[in-house]
């Protein structure tokens, strides 16, 4: 035997081994403790703290004590945190490359907690997720702006088009007036009317002996003809102008007529003032919290999501080069996903209170085993007395596409002191108040419907604003003493769309319209008459036009038919006859002497 064995070398070998062993005991937690921060802040791109690491070997577990992942967004908050999770892992399906979890415990799992010290970003976040979560609220919420705009500042604006058709209607009077004045002065004036008619006259009284002085007034007639026919022209070309000044001026002292009535449109329209929508009051008051109860689920969802992804396993996708090694998977009898939680016990700290729950059968991987995953969670003391209960359903397919449910039920959650709008123009909190409700929620290939209803009872409201309308909503809501609301979200997501509804949005409308309504309508009376004085310039300019365009069209027509009397006049043929009957009354002279 001795020859076969080096006792010495096998004894150096154990030595080593017991000490590469030893080593590996005493760093492990450490290191996994150091990995765990590391590749979890990699992968969220934001320090991540982990208090300890415990690992026990027989049988094999790993325990994480106090971890918290900082949001990148908000690094004052944490991400996810947890105070203990225990993990009992497969060690051989983990030497054959899958993760099983046969068991694991976690405790106080939370969202969104405030950090003692602000954590390290590493990864900026992109431009739409740059903005705190307040300002993301503000951004998606509508605001309840009830206070009026000053009317001098209102007046002030060059913009409005009130000041703008003034403007360009004196602009089109001085364009207009000019270039009638340019035709009017190459009219022929009284004057110069007097003279052709004159003319005419002397024409017309001219002695005729001979058919040459016919001719010649003929040439003398047509010679004025011609210069009536000119003078005609520009009485047309005239006309022509007067109308399209006509028409300019009418368009523009239109625009001028309904510039305050489009002003007054416009702000009405920006400043919200032409109602209070019916549709929005409950959205207003209540909306930033729906919201705010999304986004923690969102964050959830982030986070998971690419663990989530089926069809999308590493080891199909990647081929990695013999170099660096691969696993080999074999046909197993009973095939295990490459990661599997088989049972899970949490506790969730809320706002509310402590849940407690189970989940089974987390994976990704459904299709291996065709089991869907599945969480309950239920809580009978939070805000006090309040009861609570939450299940939740996620099965994939290879194919890559999956589907989820969800539903919950919960009553006699007490509220206290919620601050639901605070603005200096408005400002709400639910000082008291007992809710309760129940909802459902189905997600399939990213396709998100949800809806809960909740019911509020017993409630009591503050507001800290001194405005009427402020008071009138507080004493409206604590009148009502209970109302519902219904929140339904639906659409992609990562983005849904929210609505809610309730009773109260016609209650509050009704209440508020009055009020309103009479401070609008004074409002108007003041804006319009700042409008009308903005126009003032230009409707007295338009009355003068308009005394002008009359006083040019009676003189063009005035020209007009003098121009066409004067051209109709016979006075060539008046003259032709009176020679005619001269010769005529010569030759009957003469036949008369001949016979007598």
């Amino acid at each position: 035997m001795k020859r076969f064995i080096r006792w010495q070398g096998l004894i150096g070998f154990l030595v080593f081994l017991a000490l590469l062993l030893a080593f590996v005991y005493l760093i492990a937690e450490s290191a996994v403790k150091r990995g765990i921060e590391y590749g979890v802040g990699l992968y969220t791109g934001a320090e991540v703290n982990v208090e300890a690491v415990e690992i026990t070997y027989s049988p094999l577990s790993l325990t994480v004590i106090q971890f918290q992942a900082t949001d990148k967004e908000r690094p004052e908050y944490n991400l996810v945190s947890f105070n203990r999770a225990t993990a009992s892992l497969d060690f051989w399906q983990y030497l054959f490359g899958k993760t099983v979890i046969r068991e694991m415990a976690l405790e106080e799992l939370a969202f969104g907690e405030k950090r003692t010290r602000a954590g390290e970003v590493f990864v900026a976040s992109d431009a739409d997720d740059d903005a705190s979560f307040k300002d993301q609220m503000k951004a998606v919420m509508p605001s309840v702006d009830i206070s009026l705009p000053n009317v001098d500042d209102l007046m002030a604006d060059a913009g409005l088009r009130s000041y703008q058709s003034a403007e360009a209607f004196k602009q089109v009077y001085e364009q207009e007036k000019a270039a009638l004045a340019s035709l009017k002065d190459d009219l022929p004036d009284k004057a110069v009317l007097e003279q052709y008619q004159q003319k005419v006259k002397a024409l017309s009284k001219r002695k005729v002996k001979t058919v040459d002085d016919v001719n010649a007034i003929k040439t003398e007639f047509d010679a004025l003809k011609a210069q009536f026919e000119a003078d005609k022209a520009k009485v047309e070309a005239a006309k022509t102008q007067l109308a399209n000044s006509k028409k300019v001026l009418a368009q523009a002292a239109k625009d001028v007529k309904d510039a305050p009535g489009q002003d007054w449109q416009l702000i009405k329209e920006k400043y919200q003032l032409d109602k209070i929508d019916t549709a929005d009051f409950a959205h207003i008051l209540f909306g930033a919290q729906a919201r705010q109860y999304y986004a923690y689920l969102k964050k959830g969802m982030d986070a998971i999501a690419p663990f989530l992804s089926a069809g999308e396993d590493n080891q199909e996708q990647v081929q990695k080069k013999r170099s660096q090694g691969r696993f080999v998977y074999f046909k197993e009898e009973n095939p295990m996903p490459s990661f599997l939680i088989e049972q899970l016990t949490l506790s969730v700290k809320t706002p509310q209170g402590f849940m407690t729950g189970s989940g089974e059968e987390l994976t990704h991987q459904h299709w291996i085993r065709n089991k869907p995953s599945a969480i309950k969670l239920a809580s009978d003391d939070l805000m006090g007395e309040g009861k609570a209960d939450f299940s939740a359903r996620y099965k994939s397919l290879e194919s890559g596409e999956y589907e989820a449910d969800s539903d919950w039920h919960y009553e006699n959650i007490k509220l206290t002191d919620k601050v639901l709008q605070d603005s200096d123009k408005f400002s709400l909190t639910l000082t008291q108040g007992a809710m309760q409700g129940n909802g459902e929620l189905a997600l399939i290939n990213g396709e998100l419907k949800a809806k809960t209803t909740a019911n509020l009872t017993d409630v009591n409201f503050a507001g800290g604003n001194s405005s009427s309308i402020n008071g009138s909503v507080v004493d409206t809501l604590n009148d009502a003493q209970q109302f519902s609301l219904v929140v339904v979200a639906s659409g992609p997501w990562q983005k849904p769309s929210f609505s809610i509804t309730s009773p109260l949005n016609n209650l509050l409308s009704k209440v508020l319209q009055k009020q309103v309504s009479d401070k609008v309508a004074s409002f108007q009376n003041k804006v319009q008459a700042g409008l009308n004085e903005k126009i003032a310039g230009a409707t007295n300019l338009n009355a003068q036009a308009g005394q002008e365009i009359v006083s040019l069209d009676k003189l063009l027509n005035n020209t007009d038919q003098a121009l066409n009397d004067l051209m109709s006049s016979d006075v060539v043929k008046a003259q032709k006859k009176q020679l005619e009957d001269k010769a005529k009354n010569k030759i009957k002279e003469k036949l008369g002497d001949l016979f007598n």
